[in-house]
């Protein structure tokens, strides 16, 4: 005998089931990724440093900074600071444009490599 109230309840355990064994599956997946290439903290530093004029030594706001191995970008503030998080290893080069042509003065591109010894990273620009 075919008893509706059954197959209900036979199809809401499945569908459960298949629900708790994805949740577990990625967890698991999660899990062995961390084991294997390790957390977060340890592919990202945080740089971050000041823009000056090589010439007047005052603050440059708005210039965009971005590194090689990081598809971000940002800006410096009115005091020329500039934080960004960038992936740990290999060659980084910060890489410093005036984007916003002669409103701060204009500035040409500069590209410093980093080398970890610090999270600080200053960049002067040359005037144009």
């Amino acid at each position: 005998m075919d008893n509706p109230t059954l197959r209900i309840k036979d199809f809401i355990l499945r569908k459960v089931l298949k629900i708790t064994g994805t949740v577990l599956g990625f967890g698991t997946i999660s899990l062995l990724m961390m084991c294997k290439y390790g957390t977060i903290e340890e592919y990202e530093a945080e740089i971050h440093g000041k823009v000056t004029s090589s010439k007047s030594g005052e603050a440059i706001s708005n210039i965009q900074i971005s590194a090689t191995n990081n598809y971000d970008t940002v800006r410096t503030n009115a005091s020329g600071e500039y934080k960004i998080y960038i992936s740990k290893g290999g060659e980084i080069i910060i890489k410093a444009i005036d984007i916003d042509g002669i409103e701060n003065g204009e500035f040409q591109t500069s590209e410093k490599l980093y080398d970890f010894s610090s999270e600080i990273c200053d960049i002067k620009l040359d005037p144009k």
